[in-house]
């Protein structure tokens, strides 16, 4: 954080909050998906929905973080270099459940791609920042499944050779075979984390309300400041944890 900046103490809490949400959800997918245990609670559309929603509230609080950064350069790349750690681990360790282009891999590149656009970007007022983030959000929802707009209910199809040259998943369009576990391609979920930048320039500049800075819960704190710690960490201690447990029970 860039010096002379208040911390913003109720991200810290909210991170924290979400990264708990997160290894919960993950502690589910990994008895049902590899453990082959029966989680109804994991069957329910809810927990789907959340799973999204957390994320997405990752990268809008990133987004709101680029603001108080001294190096959006510096913290982009050492990103994606935990994120590179991460697809080599699961293709070494686990390569059914591999990894391409997963959080960490969509922050890392988010954040370069702020730290390049900015110049620009602050050109734009926060309401009318915010504003198209949030259109363009809903025009590029539906391009993983080939289409702008939202599928089923308004679309118009995107040119199917997009979907046919492999290197070009980072940007949502996914070509035949391609499978990463955990996917948040640039488009649309770019303009959640450039909302959350247009946020990020009151709350950097004191003009938020005050009940935004304190902190409220020490233990949610530290766990949000140390997300991308156990984010790379609860994985391997989730599965020796579960392993160690059903070798125990059985």
């Amino acid at each position: 954080m860039k010096e002379g900046f208040r911390r913003v103490g109720i991200l810290d809490d909210i991170r924290g909050l979400c990264v708990v949400l997160m290894v919960g959800y993950h502690a589910l997918y990994d008895l049902v998906d590899i453990f082959g245990l029966d989680v109804p609670m994991f069957r329910w559309g809810v927990t789907s929905f959340a799973r999204t929603l957390v994320a997405a509230t990752f990268m809008f609080i990133a987004g709101i973080t680029c603001r108080f950064s001294r190096s959006n350069w510096k913290r982009g790349g050492l990103t994606l270099l935990a994120a590179l750690a991460l697809t080599v681990g699961t293709l070494l360790v686990m390569p059914s459940q591999q990894i391409w282009f997963g959080i960490l891999h969509f922050m890392g590149s988010a954040m370069l791609l702020f730290a390049l656009l900015d110049p620009l970007l602050s050109r734009v007022s926060t309401g009318l920042g915010v504003g198209l983030c949030a259109g363009l959000f809903l025009l590029f929802y539906g391009v993983e499944w080939g289409v702008l707009g939202f599928p089923g209910l308004w679309e118009i199809a995107l040119p199917q050779r997009l979907y046919t040259i492999g290197g070009l998943f980072p940007l949502g369009f996914c070509a035949p075979g391609f499978f990463s576990a955990d996917y948040y391609p640039l488009l649309p979920w770019i303009f959640v984390f450039l909302a959350g930048s247009y946020v990020g320039i009151p709350l950097r500049d004191s003009r938020a309300p005050s009940w935004c800075y304190p902190t409220r819960s020490r233990a949610l704190t530290w766990v949000g400041r140390h997300a991308i710690l156990i984010y790379l960490l609860h994985q391997p201690i989730l599965f020796v944890c579960f392993q160690l447990l059903i070798r125990l029970v059985g």
